[in-house]
């Protein structure tokens, strides 16, 4: 919580950051599809094309935004790719379609937006530069168990493919990598050449040498013991997240990549410099870019009045855009009265209504109670007096059953105090991330927590310009954001004080 206003302790989120090693092609399948038959003349690559392959990714990341389009899959399981990666921001927007499905799709590194798309409107092609702003479901991306699937690695693919700096010219030498043809890419005469998926930091170590034999006893007939898979070659393009071929001019542009990203997933991407979009990310994974500085003092004043602004302004219409694990999405809507310390909403899951239920909270603790399937968009009033299910603020704190719609609640319920906060504290400790507009409300978005990262705090804070709070966001176990927005002026309906 934050170290600059009072807080009560609450459940910390772990962001999953993960990369994609072992999960791309086998050299033999890329080379097929590299060369047509699998049988082409290739060569180790020279000192020349070992410069152009390590210039290759700090020169996407120069480059920044370029338009991608791919193809995954054959047949019946072809998926099509059209849309941006921005390296430069670390994020990616394009449209997935194939015959049975199509979607939205944002990401960043680690976790990723999915919008189904509507079957009856299939969206092909490009997707609209301003991305719709509600129902994306959010989850970390997946590389294993159930989950996992090819268009994770392909997302977590491209964002190894940039880097701040040349790769080392002498760890790729000593790697399996090849020189498969000259070809053109659409008008430019380019080099296919077969690399590393990930990039070697160090220089690969050569397996050691077999011991000496010594005698072993006579094995019994009778044992079966289960075979150990041979580990791959440390020099091998398998063992370094597999084997990609890279279509590469002579300023060290990528044009296109050939690879497989899964087992039968062979992957071609093309990618087109000078495309660039404007796109932003969506409130589920940050919004518009930020640039963390020190508050000023004019900001810090108006930080420290929030929370009196808060109680004086009375209460609010409240509306909850919650992305849930395992990629679920729910939405809340109600009330919230600071004089009086309440909350209530109803609260519904888009994708399974048997998690719909009415919350009620106040400074002391927490209440659900089932809503059915057809709950409705806000909360009954008056509020049924039975059947709730409490608990305390103090329980719940440390443990696994504080959701992140309790820190939401628990949070902005703390936001309206008839008192001033220390300008002092906040000043050292509080970051402006930007200015923005919220339902054509001007409003600066700030952290308040000293201990976390520049931008990497776990509540951000939208207040107006008279030091209301217009909107509190929250990091999320999916990786993803969580928005409370707030709509001061409401005339406020009798809201229950207790619940039973």
């Amino acid at each position: 919580m934050s170290e600059t206003l009072p807080r009560r302790k609450v459940l910390n989120v772990v962001l999953i950051v993960v990369v994609a090693v072992g999960l791309i092609g086998t050299m033999a399948g890329v080379m097929a599809s590299c060369t047509g038959d699998g049988k082409g003349k290739t060569r180790a690559l020279s000192d020349s094309e070992l410069q152009l392959l390590s210039r290759m990714r700090m020169n996407n990341l120069s480059d920044g935004a370029v338009a991608i389009k791919a193809q995954v899959g054959t047949g019946s399981r072809l998926s099509n790719i059209d849309g941006w990666v921005d390296w430069k921001r670390n994020l990616l927007y394009f449209s997935a379609y194939s015959p049975s499905s199509n979607a939205l799709v944002q990401a960043r590194p680690g976790v990723i937006a999915i919008r189904p798309g509507d079957p009856a409107k299939p969206v092909t092609g490009s997707p609209p530069e301003i991305p719709p702003a509600d129902g994306w479901r959010v989850r970390p991306l997946s590389f294993s168990g159930e989950d996992k699937a090819p268009l994770d690695n392909l997302i977590a693919f491209l964002f190894l493919m940039a880097h701040d700096q040349p790769d080392r010219a002498d760890l790729l030498k000593s790697l399996q990598t090849q020189w498969v043809r000259r070809d053109n890419a659409n008008g430019t005469e380019v080099d296919v050449l077969l690399g590393p998926a990930v990039i070697p930091q160090t220089a690969p170590s050569t397996p050691s040498p077999l011991p000496p034999l010594t005698p072993q006893a006579t094995p019994d007939p009778s044992a079966s013991p289960s075979p150990k898979e041979k580990p791959a070659d440390p020099l091998s393009l398998e063992a370094n997240g597999g084997a990609v071929g890279y279509w590469l001019d002579a300023d060290a542009r990528l044009h296109k990549v050939e690879t497989f990203l899964g087992k039968d997933m062979s992957t071609v991407i093309e990618f087109t410099r000078g495309a660039k979009s404007d796109f932003v990310a969506v409130d589920a994974l940050g919004g518009r870019e930020i640039a963390p500085r020190a508050v000023s003092d004019p900001e810090a004043t108006l930080i420290s009045a929030m929370r009196q602004r808060d109680y004086r302004a009375r209460g609010a219409e409240v509306t909850v855009t919650l992305p849930v694990l395992p990629g679920a999405l729910r939405k809340a809507k109600g009330w919230l009265d600071w004089q009086r310390g309440v909350v209530y909403l109803s609260v519904r899951d888009i994708d399974d209504p048997s998690h719909n239920v009415f919350l009620h909270a106040t400074q002391k603790g927490v209440a659900l109670r089932p809503a059915g399937e057809a709950a409705p968009e806000f909360p009954p009033v008056p509020a049924a007096r039975e059947n709730w299910e409490k608990a305390q603020w103090g329980d719940l704190s440390g443990t696994e059953d504080l959701t992140d719609l309790d820190v939401l609640v628990f949070e902005v319920l703390g936001m309206g105090v008839n008192k001033l906060d220390d300008v002092k504290r906040i000043k050292e400790g509080a970051r402006r991330l930007r200015v923005d507009v919220l339902n054509g409300v001007p409003v600066g978005v700030f952290e308040l927590e000293a201990t976390a990262p520049p931008g990497q705090a776990r509540l951000r804070y939208w207040l107006d310009n008279g030091g209301v709070l217009r909107r509190l966001e929250a990091r999320t176990a999916t990786g993803g954001l969580a928005q409370l927005d707030l709509t001061p002026g409401t005339t406020l309906p009798a809201l229950p004080l207790t619940v039973s």
